[in-house]
């Protein structure tokens, strides 16, 4: 994935050098087609930079959420 020029960002996150977990939550769920990536990012701003937009171009199953917490059906 990280050879691929759509996801340039995973090699280079800018100022944050450390453990960065978003390349790790997309390898999981590319090894098991059940995981669901629930995130709160989207596609609006800077789509090449979220992990809305990688799940998207991977046909990754991406919710945020209130779509987990309904899809679990929490009662409040």
């Amino acid at each position: 994935m990280l050879d691929d020029s759509r996801f340039e960002v995973f090699k280079n996150h800018g100022k944050n050098e450390g453990p960065w977990a978003d390349p790790h939550l997309i390898a999981c769920a590319m090894v098991d087609e059940l995981v669901i990536v629930v995130t709160e990012e989207n596609l609006n701003r800077t789509p090449q930079r979220k992990i809305a937009y990688v799940c998207k171009e991977l046909g990754i199953r991406c919710i945020n959420f209130v779509e987990f917490l309904r899809e679990v059906e929490v009662k409040i």
